[in-house]
């Protein structure tokens, strides 16, 4: 009875959509580019720079309301019958030439397959962020209200400020932040002139407090900054750099450290002038347009790293880092609509993790870079095209990993562990030490448009998802129909 009701609940959902769709207004282009990043965040703006400059369109002077939709209905081989009904509403409000806001109320209700559930029996955190509610054992709901406040003083500034969360990189992954992430607030400045771009944000972030009785959230702070330069039309290079501090430091209330808030600075000289444990990240960016159809990307993220142990001592634990290259080809084989996209990452034991989960690389319980957190790497190849109101997306994505096997072990996966409590000889730390897992992820499905004036699609797909190791093996596959506005990236493919 209940999978009968879900399913009737799915339906009346799609007819009520559609028939909008039948009489809301058309969206510029403009409009579509702004809608489709501030709904966190399609993957075909997965850029380091989406607009080179902000859009003075005048058809986003005027307000539009619109349903949102993601919901499915599927089957899993570990979970029987899975499902996910997320519906909402998202409101474009301009507020005058310089001031527009935009929110989008979403509830969702969703049974995750098992390699998600899992984990949030575990943890109680959902994927998105915050506490799981949880209708009996699986079966998960809550609410999340996304927005933004951005206002435009010049044509080439803008401040933002929200609830969300950013994707910076050219490629499917970040090392740096990741739509992966949980959401949290944030305040935003981007500015682009010339061939240079930047960008600084500020999170508010949270820890979970695992030693007091009940669910405990600490205060933490990140402050991150991007800046991007094009020598040439074609050559981008760029320069990242974050500061995650605790919001308690022993008996002290820092809060937001002011030392932090200049939005032209480089944090390593304050953060040795504030005598300060913080936790100080480093990265390098490029990115080669090859023709007119190909695009090289690289990523460099530095937790920590001495040029001396390299030759010294190959294995020593502190040299934290990882590396994610990949290559980008649109009209791949000369045929249009054809998208396809190859991308390897790897990051070395304890990356992201620090002497406490308060000053790690992470928020709500989740990365904020690579959802796999640390010591793997991952091959990942996307395809995808497109013709006419049909397309078919197929993703595999292969990952080695080593992982704790005892429950007081850690050998640098978690990053949610101290790194104080290591288990390694010698300051060594081996890449992918530990019990050894091999993920294997494919995802195929095919979408079906169901409206010309907003992205919103039918879609049915498969996946299939193994993870063995030493200890354990686990294999899933699962069934959907479902029906998209294609906005949240809602993938757990990891």
């Amino acid at each position: 009875m209940q999978q009968f009701k879900i399913l009737v609940c799915l339906i009346l959902l799609g007819i009520v959509q559609k028939a909008y769709c039948q009489y809301a207004a058309g969206f510029s282009k403009s409009e579509q580019i702004i809608i489709e990043q501030s709904l966190l965040n399609n993957p075909s703006y997965h850029s380091a720079f989406a607009a080179a400059s902000f859009e003075t369109d005048t058809s986003l002077r005027k307000t539009k309301i619109f349903p949102l939709i993601n919901s499915n209905f599927g089957f899993s081989t570990k979970q029987n019958t899975i499902y996910s009904l997320s519906p909402g509403v998202y409101a474009w409000i301009p507020m005058g030439p310089k001031v527009s806001l935009w929110v989008a109320p979403v509830m969702h209700y969703e049974k995750y397959p098992y390699f998600i559930a899992s984990g949030i029996d575990s943890n109680q955190i959902l994927p998105e962020g915050g506490v799981g509610h949880s209708a009996n054992n699986h079966d998960f709901y809550g609410f999340r209200l996304l927005g933004e406040l951005s206002y435009s003083p010049l044509k080439y500034c803008k401040f933002d400020g929200g609830y969300g969360k950013k994707h910076w990189g050219e490629g499917y992954r970040s090392l740096w932040l990741s739509d992966y992430s949980a959401y949290y607030p944030y305040l935003q400045l981007r500015v682009h002139f010339w061939r240079i771009q930047y960008h600084i944000l500020w999170a508010y972030l949270k820890d979970i407090d695992s030693q007091a009785a009940g669910r405990k959230f600490l205060d933490k702070y990140g402050v991150f900054h991007f800046f991007d330069f094009k020598p040439t039309g074609r050559l981008s290079l760029g320069f990242f750099e974050s500061v995650i501090w605790w919001g308690k430091d022993a008996n002290t209330w820092r809060g937001v450290d002011p030392a932090y808030l200049n939005p032209i600075i480089f944090f390593r000289p304050v953060e040795y002038s504030l005598h300060s444990p913080d936790n100080a990240n480093l990265g390098i960016h490029a990115s080669l347009l090859l023709g007119k159809s190909t695009r090289l990307y690289h990523q460099l993220f530095i937790d920590d790293l001495s040029i001396k142990k390299i030759w010294q001592q190959p294995l020593w634990w502190g040299n934290k880092y990882g590396i994610l290259a990949g290559i980008k080809m649109y009209q791949l084989f000369g045929l249009s609509g054809l998208f396809g996209q190859l991308e390897y990452s790897r990051v070395r034991p304890f990356t992201y993790a620090h002497s406490s989960s308060a000053l790690n690389y992470g928020t709500y319980y989740q990365p904020l870079g690579h959802p796999l957190g640390a010591n793997f790497e991952e091959y990942l190849l996307i395809l995808r095209y497109r013709k006419g109101p049909w397309s078919i997306f197929a993703k595999t994505s292969i990952a080695d990993q080593g992982r704790d096997s005892l429950p007081n072990q850690n050998v640098g996966q978690n990053i949610y562990l101290s790194y104080l409590n290591r288990q390694t000889s010698h300051d060594e730390a081996a890449f992918l030490q530990g019990d050894l897992y091999r993920m294997m992820f494919v995802d195929f499905r095919v979408y079906r448009s169901l409206s010309k004036r907003i992205p919103l699609h039918g879609f049915a797909g498969i996946q299939y998802r193994t993870d063995k190791g030493q200890s354990k093996s686990i294999t899933e596959t699962i069934i959907r129909l479902g029906i998209t506005a294609g906005f949240f990236n809602d993938e757990r493919d990891y």
